[in-house]
């Protein structure tokens, strides 16, 4: 009886693999990455993936630079990934993607209470790269593992978008650049936007703007939000010794001013980090730039900040 259980379950595997290949994959908006998404699953608001409400199932879909993947292999492993709460059993496994290489790591992690099984898939072609991950609650994962399993081989790439593509893709527009140009769109969730000649800035030679949009994330109470943000804003990556200088919290926006040291050069920064909490959600955005030039791009910051609008 065990081994024909077998036979039935790798034969609806299989059937599952070939049904998916089948199809044409479907890339989230400003995405390079996309799949075929398992049955109940549809295209997500909140981020970029696929989501399936009835269970609580969802894919992220994460473009990488084709360089990170190297950076992230001595790391894809069940000790790195046991830093972010998932515990791995197996080491990473080869995964095969059209016209590249891959790796995936199964595991499970626990969120709020539940216990989901976890997929995790790094992958890269030639120019680009992504890290694609699945959960699904553990009550709903015997069911979904072979639609998920099928889905993440059926992992494809695209040309890149154009950065009006990207922009066009985010779930917020900004009415007023405030002279600041758009250089990045990232993961369709973020802005990055300078002032100068270099599409790298670097906030020792020029002006640096983030924004980026969470669908979820927002603690729920005033006191929650706040203690958020001020955690976002000593951990903001490009930086190292943070400073709060100012801070205030009113009618939902958290603002925080500070002094910072740029990790890449050394230079002595000024942040400012405005957060907006909606819907559950918050858009953050952080102004970076040399200290002593709040005068040439405090207002422009709050101008363009003021001027964003959820789509």
């Amino acid at each position: 009886m065990h081994f024909r259980f077998l036979v039935i379950l790798a034969a609806c595997l299989a059937a599952s693999v070939t049904a998916a290949r089948a199809q044409a994959p479907t890339f989230p908006p400003g995405a390079r990455t996309g799949l075929v998404a398992p049955s109940g699953f549809a295209p997500a608001a909140a981020f970029v993936g696929f989501e399936d409400k009835a269970t609580g199932g969802a894919i992220v879909v994460g473009d990488l630079p084709s360089a990170t993947y190297d950076e992230m292999l001595p790391t894809f492993t069940p000790e790195g990934m046991a830093k972010g709460s998932i515990r791995a059993a197996q080491p990473a496994a080869p995964w095969s993607v059209p016209d590249g290489e891959g790796r995936i790591l199964r595991g499970a992690q626990e969120s709020r209470g539940v216990t989901y099984r976890r997929w995790l898939v790094l992958a890269r072609t030639r120019d680009t790269a992504a890290l694609v991950s699945a959960m699904v609650p553990e009550a709903a994962a015997e069911a979904a593992t072979p639609a998920i399993e099928a889905a993440l081989r059926t992992i494809a790439f695209r040309p890149p978008p154009s950065l009006d593509e990207r922009i066009a893709a985010l779930p917020f527009r900004v009415g007023d650049r405030a002279g600041f140009r758009p250089v990045l769109a990232m993961g369709g969730l973020s802005l990055l936007l300078t002032e100068g000649p270099s599409d790298q800035p670097q906030a020792a030679t020029q002006p640096v703007v983030y924004l980026v949009a969470h669908g979820s994330g927002a603690q729920g109470g005033p006191a929650a939000n706040a203690a958020l943000a001020r955690e976002m804003f000593t951990k903001t990556p490009t930086l190292r010794s943070v400073a709060s200088t100012r801070a205030e919290d009113r009618d939902g926006t958290s603002r925080i001013e500070g002094t910072a040291v740029e990790a890449a050069t050394g230079a002595e920064v000024e942040v400012v980090q405005i957060v907006r909490f909606e819907n559950g959600g918050y858009v953050r955005s952080i102004g970076i730039w040399r200290r002593g030039e709040a005068v040439r791009h405090r207002e422009r910051f709050e101008r363009l900040e003021a001027s964003i609008r959820s789509r």
